[in-house]
């Protein structure tokens, strides 16, 4: 039997900054993969763009795999990676700038304006016209990030990455489908 244990960060919070309510973002991919070798390990990073519907459930993306039992789940159904944050990637000190193309970190959706400045756990936001997805956590990157970047130190040098969990729901990509914030 396989025993999970929660990776979340316990910190005391004394004043909450204010954020800027983010502007509406566009889906610009989902994305999902199946266990692949990085090297000698077995990963789930690679992630490729789907061009059908997919249908998000409770746990993710159905037909999305990972290794880990803490790459999933219902509080970690979905990994969103803002498209900006990869032109900032491929300025700073960049060896190998071609390693830094969407789907690079391993996320689910990519979108744009929804950055690590302006989502908030608990935020609820709205997919295209049918999916549903709240923000659970932050999500700090796995060391294969650095495996699958050539050794780029990322897990000391992350920009946010936000998992997501979500509702049952088939959502057919298009490119220009909004992510509007429902609740905050």
């Amino acid at each position: 039997m396989s025993y999970c244990t929660p990776d979340i960060t316990k910190e005391i919070i004394i004043q909450l900054p204010s954020v800027s309510l983010p502007k509406p973002g566009t889906v610009l991919q989902i994305r999902s993969g199946k266990v692949s070798m990085l090297g000698s390990e077995p990963s789930g990073i690679f992630k490729i763009e789907r061009p059908d519907p997919a249908f998000f459930g409770k746990t993710g993306i159905a037909g999305n795999e990972h290794v880990y039992c803490t790459h999933g789940g219902i509080d970690r159904a979905i990994m969103q990676y803002d498209s900006s944050h990869y032109a900032d990637w491929r300025t700073e000190n960049c060896r190998q700038p071609q390693l830094f193309q969407f789907g690079g970190f391993g996320e689910n959706i990519l979108s744009t304006n929804l950055t690590e400045e302006n989502i908030c756990i608990g935020d609820i936001y709205q997919l295209g016209g049918r999916v549903l997805v709240q923000v659970s956590k932050p999500r700090n990157p796995c060391y294969k990030l650095n495996l699958r970047l050539n050794g780029r130190a990322f897990l000391k040098e992350p920009r946010e990455l936000v998992a997501w969990d979500g509702s049952c729901e088939l959502f057919e990509p298009v490119m220009s489908d909004e992510v509007t914030l429902l609740s905050s």
